[in-house]
């Protein structure tokens, strides 16, 4: 008989290994950025066209 919490946790694995890929690539780009100060917000948006 299957453990529905096995099952359970089997299924959002992927969704956790996304999660974890992200936060690496996080913490590649913070050490990428050295000591730079971080671009506005506002910058940001307006850059990408989104304002």
């Amino acid at each position: 008989m299957e453990d529905p919490q096995v099952t359970l946790e089997i299924a959002i694995l992927p969704e956790r290994i996304e999660d974890l890929e992200d936060a690496r690539e996080l913490d590649a780009a913070i050490l990428r950025n050295d000591d730079r100060p971080p671009i506005p917000w506002d910058e940001a948006k307006r850059d990408l066209g989104l304002a």
